[in-house]
């Protein structure tokens, strides 16, 4: 869960579903860590 400091709505980094209001979700994007660097593929 990623929590939004201001409002404190959370979010599931998985989907991007906001667990208030399911009509908002956040973009995602595939994540690796590989030899100790995050990799994020946009």
């Amino acid at each position: 869960m990623l929590t939004c400091p201001w409002h404190g709505w959370q979010y599931d980094v998985r989907t991007g579903q906001n667990e208030f209001d399911l009509a908002i979700q956040l973009r995602t994007y595939d994540v690796q860590v590989e030899d100790g660097e995050v990799r994020v593929r946009v």
